[in-house]
């Protein structure tokens, strides 16, 4: 079981970052994904 506190940080609207692209964010799906990229390399 796992509990991802992603709420704030959930929805982006206002940013010029292009590593951040706007609409919903998916901070915790890309979390894990690096984190099992980093497994499965390991």
């Amino acid at each position: 079981w796992a509990h991802l506190d992603i709420a704030a940080s959930s929805w982006n609207t206002n940013s010029d970052l292009t590593t951040v692209p706007q609409g919903p964010l998916g901070a915790g799906t890309r979390l894990l994904v690096h984190l099992a990229e980093l497994i499965a390399a390991a």
